[in-house]
């Protein structure tokens, strides 16, 4: 009998201090020699994400140069973070692009990993979804606008959150997207 895993995995419900939002790998940066990939991590796009602390959607803006800049961030499957054999690989040489951070997905060398990067390389598996906390952020309430980091910003139908200091915690290979 074959089980399934769910999309997401969110092993502890009383602990939802990690949020989640999808980019894309870029595939024609496909590099077969290094079993890598680049991907879009964030965007300044305004996203809808849950805000599990108020039970509703938000809006949510992150601001590339708040982010916290690591040198490497785990490649997991589906957010899966309690377990090694979860462990892909891992992102490298992130960078900031006018605003969006930018990173290479490198594959292991191993079953589970090479299954992944197969199916990413041949542009089955296109999803890929950032972890992340927020330490600080402004909220706009919905109708208003408000000046961040010397930027303007306009709240919709929903808050806006904009982060001004966030930190990502790992990037997954998910089947679709949350966003």
């Amino acid at each position: 009998m074959q089980t399934h895993e769910p999309l997401m995995i969110r092993e502890d419900p009383e602990r939802r201090d990690i949020t989640t939002r999808s980019f894309q790998v870029r595939a024609a940066t496909v590099n077969e020699d290094e079993r890598s990939v680049e991907a879009t991590i964030s965007t300044e796009s305004p996203v809808e994400v849950y805000d599990w602390n108020r039970d509703r959607m938000i809006e949510e803006v992150l601001l590339g140069d708040a982010a916290a800049m690591p040198a490497q961030l785990p490649l997991l499957a589906n957010h899966a973070r309690y377990s090694l054999d979860s462990v892909l690989g891992s992102i490298r040489n992130i960078r900031l692009e006018s605003g969006a951070m930018i990173g290479r997905l490198y594959f292991a060398d191993d079953d589970d990993a090479m299954r992944a990067w197969s199916k990413v390389k041949a542009g089955h598996l296109t999803d890929v979804s950032v972890g992340y906390r927020v330490q600080e952020a402004v909220e706009i309430q919905p109708g208003d606008t408000a000046v961040v980091n010397g930027r303007q910003f306009k709240a919709g139908k929903r808050t806006l959150r904009v982060a001004t200091k966030w930190t990502p915690k790992e990037g997954s290979l998910v089947p679709i997207g949350a966003d």
